[in-house]
Protein backbone atom coordinates (compact mmCIF):
# COMPACT_ATOMS: atom_id res chain seq x y z
CA UNK A 1 0.00 0.00 0.00
CA UNK A 2 2.83 2.04 0.67
CA UNK A 3 3.42 2.26 -2.85
CA UNK A 4 0.23 3.98 -3.43
CA UNK A 5 0.96 7.08 -1.10
CA UNK A 6 3.09 6.79 2.09
CA UNK A 7 1.35 5.39 4.86
CA UNK A 8 2.06 5.34 8.76
CA UNK A 9 3.35 2.59 9.80
CA UNK A 10 5.44 -0.20 8.67
CA UNK A 11 5.67 -0.39 5.18
CA UNK A 12 4.42 -4.32 5.40
CA UNK A 13 5.44 -6.43 2.26
CA UNK A 14 4.80 -9.89 1.06
CA UNK A 15 6.62 -11.71 2.86
CA UNK A 16 5.53 -11.24 6.36
CA UNK A 17 4.22 -14.19 6.50
CA UNK A 18 4.22 -17.95 8.23
CA UNK A 19 2.28 -21.23 8.26
CA UNK A 20 3.08 -23.33 11.67
CA UNK A 21 1.19 -25.63 13.43
CA UNK A 22 0.83 -25.02 17.07
CA UNK A 23 0.08 -27.40 19.63
CA UNK A 24 -2.07 -26.01 22.86
CA UNK A 25 -4.85 -25.83 24.61
CA UNK A 26 -8.42 -24.03 23.78
CA UNK A 27 -8.77 -21.17 24.86
CA UNK A 28 -12.67 -22.08 25.03
CA UNK A 29 -11.83 -24.89 27.43
CA UNK A 30 -9.80 -22.56 30.15
CA UNK A 31 -12.97 -20.30 30.18
CA UNK A 32 -15.49 -23.03 30.62
CA UNK A 33 -13.38 -24.67 33.08
CA UNK A 34 -13.83 -21.56 35.45
CA UNK A 35 -17.80 -21.05 34.46
CA UNK A 36 -17.44 -18.89 31.72
CA UNK A 37 -20.39 -18.57 29.68
CA UNK A 38 -21.65 -16.49 26.38
CA UNK A 39 -24.90 -14.39 26.22
CA UNK A 40 -25.84 -12.77 23.40
CA UNK A 41 -27.84 -10.13 25.22
CA UNK A 42 -24.59 -9.03 26.60
CA UNK A 43 -21.43 -9.05 23.79
CA UNK A 44 -18.52 -10.15 25.68
CA UNK A 45 -14.58 -9.43 25.25
CA UNK A 46 -11.52 -11.47 25.99
CA UNK A 47 -9.01 -9.39 26.79
CA UNK A 48 -5.22 -10.38 26.66
CA UNK A 49 -2.26 -8.45 28.45
CA UNK A 50 1.26 -9.12 28.10
CA UNK A 51 3.78 -7.34 30.40
CA UNK A 52 7.02 -8.58 29.33
CA UNK A 53 8.43 -5.77 28.06
CA UNK A 54 7.67 -1.96 27.61
CA UNK A 55 6.24 -0.97 24.49
CA UNK A 56 6.15 2.36 22.29
CA UNK A 57 3.07 3.60 22.98
CA UNK A 58 1.76 1.67 26.14
CA UNK A 59 2.84 0.40 29.30
CA UNK A 60 2.10 -3.36 27.67
CA UNK A 61 0.85 -4.94 24.97
CA UNK A 62 -3.02 -5.54 24.96
CA UNK A 63 -5.33 -6.80 22.59
CA UNK A 64 -9.09 -8.52 22.58
CA UNK A 65 -11.54 -10.62 20.67
CA UNK A 66 -14.75 -11.16 21.25
CA UNK A 67 -15.75 -13.64 23.62
CA UNK A 68 -17.68 -15.54 20.74
CA UNK A 69 -14.93 -15.76 18.97
CA UNK A 70 -13.15 -17.46 21.84
CA UNK A 71 -15.36 -19.87 22.44
CA UNK A 72 -16.23 -21.36 19.05
CA UNK A 73 -15.47 -24.58 18.45
CA UNK A 74 -14.80 -23.87 15.00
CA UNK A 75 -12.41 -20.78 15.16
CA UNK A 76 -9.53 -23.25 16.95
CA UNK A 77 -8.55 -20.49 19.33
CA UNK A 78 -5.40 -21.75 21.66
CA UNK A 79 -3.32 -21.11 24.23
CA UNK A 80 -0.35 -22.02 22.24
CA UNK A 81 3.17 -23.84 24.15
CA UNK A 82 3.97 -25.82 21.23
CA UNK A 83 5.25 -24.83 17.50
CA UNK A 84 5.60 -27.29 14.79
CA UNK A 85 5.74 -30.35 17.09
CA UNK A 86 8.50 -28.18 19.73
CA UNK A 87 8.24 -26.31 23.08
CA UNK A 88 7.50 -23.27 22.11
CA UNK A 89 10.42 -20.72 21.93
CA UNK A 90 10.84 -17.10 23.68
CA UNK A 91 11.62 -16.10 20.45
CA UNK A 92 7.90 -16.86 18.96
CA UNK A 93 5.87 -15.81 22.05
CA UNK A 94 6.67 -18.58 24.72
CA UNK A 95 6.09 -20.06 27.42
CA UNK A 96 2.57 -19.43 26.26
CA UNK A 97 1.24 -17.56 23.48
CA UNK A 98 -2.28 -16.65 22.22
CA UNK A 99 -3.19 -17.80 18.49
CA UNK A 100 -6.44 -16.70 16.55
CA UNK A 101 -6.54 -18.76 13.63
CA UNK A 102 -7.96 -16.73 10.92
CA UNK A 103 -7.56 -12.86 12.28
CA UNK A 104 -4.34 -10.33 12.32
CA UNK A 105 -1.08 -11.34 14.13
CA UNK A 106 -1.39 -7.84 16.24
CA UNK A 107 -4.45 -9.92 18.57
CA UNK A 108 -1.47 -13.34 18.35
CA UNK A 109 -0.33 -11.72 22.15
CA UNK A 110 3.03 -13.37 22.62
CA UNK A 111 4.37 -13.98 26.45
CA UNK A 112 0.99 -13.79 27.60
CA UNK A 113 0.74 -12.59 31.14
CA UNK A 114 -3.20 -12.37 31.69
CA UNK A 115 -6.59 -13.17 30.23
CA UNK A 116 -9.55 -11.10 31.37
CA UNK A 117 -13.31 -11.42 30.43
CA UNK A 118 -14.74 -8.15 30.01
CA UNK A 119 -17.61 -5.86 28.67
CA UNK A 120 -15.82 -4.07 26.82
CA UNK A 121 -12.48 -4.30 24.22
CA UNK A 122 -9.17 -3.92 25.44
CA UNK A 123 -8.25 -0.56 26.49
CA UNK A 124 -4.63 -1.11 25.19
CA UNK A 125 -3.52 1.57 22.30
CA UNK A 126 -2.63 -1.30 19.68
CA UNK A 127 -6.44 -2.11 20.39
CA UNK A 128 -7.69 1.36 20.21
CA UNK A 129 -5.65 3.35 18.24
CA UNK A 130 -3.91 1.33 15.77
CA UNK A 131 -4.88 -1.90 13.60
CA UNK A 132 -8.36 0.06 12.13
CA UNK A 133 -8.84 0.87 8.62
CA UNK A 134 -9.40 4.47 8.64
CA UNK A 135 -10.94 6.68 5.42
CA UNK A 136 -8.53 7.43 2.39
CA UNK A 137 -9.52 11.14 3.25
CA UNK A 138 -7.58 10.49 6.87
CA UNK A 139 -3.80 11.64 5.80
CA UNK A 140 -2.49 12.53 9.13
CA UNK A 141 -2.62 11.69 12.94
CA UNK A 142 -4.05 14.71 13.73
CA UNK A 143 -7.34 14.26 11.26
CA UNK A 144 -7.28 10.29 12.52
CA UNK A 145 -8.31 10.92 16.01
CA UNK A 146 -11.95 11.86 15.44
CA UNK A 147 -12.06 8.55 13.28
CA UNK A 148 -10.04 6.01 15.94
CA UNK A 149 -13.44 5.63 18.11
CA UNK A 150 -15.80 4.78 15.05
CA UNK A 151 -13.66 2.61 13.49
CA UNK A 152 -13.91 -0.93 14.27
CA UNK A 153 -11.24 -2.60 15.38
CA UNK A 154 -9.77 -5.11 12.22
CA UNK A 155 -10.49 -8.76 13.13
CA UNK A 156 -10.25 -11.09 10.07
CA UNK A 157 -7.66 -10.18 7.39
CA UNK A 158 -9.37 -9.86 3.83
CA UNK A 159 -8.77 -12.90 1.13
CA UNK A 160 -4.90 -12.07 -0.25
CA UNK A 161 -2.65 -13.80 -2.76
CA UNK A 162 0.76 -12.96 -3.89
CA UNK A 163 3.39 -13.60 -6.79
CA UNK A 164 6.34 -14.95 -5.17
CA UNK A 165 8.98 -15.74 -8.21
CA UNK A 166 8.61 -15.40 -11.70
CA UNK A 167 10.79 -16.68 -14.39
CA UNK A 168 11.33 -17.50 -17.98
CA UNK A 169 10.61 -21.49 -18.92
CA UNK A 170 10.91 -20.60 -22.77
CA UNK A 171 10.98 -17.82 -24.81
CA UNK A 172 7.33 -17.92 -24.80
CA UNK A 173 6.56 -19.22 -21.16
CA UNK A 174 6.32 -17.95 -18.04
CA UNK A 175 6.58 -19.64 -14.27
CA UNK A 176 4.81 -18.73 -11.72
CA UNK A 177 4.58 -19.55 -7.87
CA UNK A 178 3.24 -17.51 -5.12
CA UNK A 179 0.91 -18.30 -2.18
CA UNK A 180 -2.90 -17.00 -1.49
CA UNK A 181 -4.28 -16.87 2.36
CA UNK A 182 -8.53 -17.14 3.37
CA UNK A 183 -10.24 -14.39 4.71
CA UNK A 184 -13.21 -14.99 7.27
CA UNK A 185 -15.48 -16.17 4.27
CA UNK A 186 -14.38 -19.47 3.51
CA UNK A 187 -10.58 -21.39 2.02
CA UNK A 188 -8.99 -20.31 -1.04
CA UNK A 189 -10.67 -22.28 -3.88
CA UNK A 190 -8.95 -20.96 -6.93
CA UNK A 191 -5.72 -18.44 -8.21
CA UNK A 192 -5.70 -17.17 -11.48
CA UNK A 193 -2.74 -15.90 -13.46
CA UNK A 194 -2.60 -12.87 -16.11
CA UNK A 195 0.48 -11.66 -17.39
CA UNK A 196 -1.51 -9.63 -20.05
CA UNK A 197 -3.57 -7.24 -17.55
CA UNK A 198 -5.95 -9.36 -17.14
CA UNK A 199 -7.43 -9.96 -21.03
CA UNK A 200 -6.99 -13.54 -19.92
CA UNK A 201 -6.73 -15.64 -16.71
CA UNK A 202 -4.65 -18.86 -16.73
CA UNK A 203 -5.89 -21.08 -13.70
CA UNK A 204 -2.78 -21.66 -11.41
CA UNK A 205 -2.19 -25.49 -10.18
CA UNK A 206 -2.90 -25.47 -6.09
CA UNK A 207 0.43 -27.36 -4.72
CA UNK A 208 -0.29 -27.07 -1.00
CA UNK A 209 -3.06 -26.39 1.26
CA UNK A 210 -3.92 -28.31 4.56
CA UNK A 211 -6.70 -27.09 6.72
CA UNK A 212 -8.70 -24.22 6.52
CA UNK A 213 -6.33 -22.45 8.56
CA UNK A 214 -3.46 -23.68 6.18
CA UNK A 215 -1.75 -21.45 3.49
CA UNK A 216 -2.26 -22.14 -0.23
CA UNK A 217 0.62 -22.46 -2.47
CA UNK A 218 0.37 -22.38 -6.27
CA UNK A 219 2.24 -21.98 -9.68
CA UNK A 220 1.11 -21.55 -12.92
CA UNK A 221 2.62 -21.19 -16.60
CA UNK A 222 1.78 -18.16 -18.52
CA UNK A 223 2.22 -17.51 -22.13
CA UNK A 224 3.58 -14.34 -22.89
CA UNK A 225 6.90 -13.33 -25.61
CA UNK A 226 6.89 -10.30 -24.61
CA UNK A 227 10.82 -10.06 -22.84
CA UNK A 228 9.48 -7.69 -19.74
CA UNK A 229 6.39 -6.82 -18.17
CA UNK A 230 4.17 -7.89 -15.36
CA UNK A 231 2.08 -10.82 -13.99
CA UNK A 232 -0.83 -10.55 -11.85
CA UNK A 233 -2.48 -13.26 -9.21
CA UNK A 234 -6.03 -13.38 -8.06
CA UNK A 235 -7.53 -15.24 -5.73
CA UNK A 236 -11.03 -16.93 -5.26
CA UNK A 237 -12.52 -18.22 -1.74
CA UNK A 238 -15.48 -20.77 -1.47
CA UNK A 239 -18.00 -18.07 -1.01
CA UNK A 240 -16.92 -16.90 -4.47
CA UNK A 241 -15.52 -13.36 -3.20
CA UNK A 242 -12.89 -12.17 -5.64
CA UNK A 243 -9.68 -10.12 -5.38
CA UNK A 244 -10.34 -6.83 -6.70
CA UNK A 245 -7.62 -5.20 -9.40
CA UNK A 246 -7.38 -2.09 -6.84
CA UNK A 247 -7.57 -1.53 -3.31
CA UNK A 248 -8.25 1.53 -0.93
CA UNK A 249 -5.44 3.01 0.30
CA UNK A 250 -5.53 3.69 4.49
CA UNK A 251 -2.95 6.09 7.05
CA UNK A 252 -1.92 3.05 8.50
CA UNK A 253 -1.41 0.94 5.39
CA UNK A 254 -3.21 -2.28 6.53
CA UNK A 255 -5.71 -4.62 5.03
CA UNK A 256 -4.81 -4.40 1.71
CA UNK A 257 -5.69 -7.07 -0.96
CA UNK A 258 -5.25 -5.61 -4.47
CA UNK A 259 -3.98 -8.12 -6.90
CA UNK A 260 -0.56 -8.74 -6.51
CA UNK A 261 2.05 -8.61 -9.30
CA UNK A 262 5.81 -8.72 -10.25
CA UNK A 263 7.64 -7.57 -12.82
CA UNK A 264 9.99 -10.20 -15.04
Amino acid sequence: MGAIKPVHGVNWLDGVLANCTWGGVRLRDVLEHIGVQTNSNNPMHVCFASYATPCQDDTYYGASVPLEKAMSLEDDVLLAYEMNDEPLSAEHGGPVRVIVPGYLGARWVKWLDNVNVSTQESPNFYQQRDYRILPPHVETKEQAKDYWPKCPSMAALPLNSVVATVYRLSPSTLFVKGYAVPGDAGNVETVEVTADQGATWVPAQITYQEGKWSWTLWEAEVESPAETGRVFCRATDSSGNVQKREGEWNMRGVAYSAWSSRTW
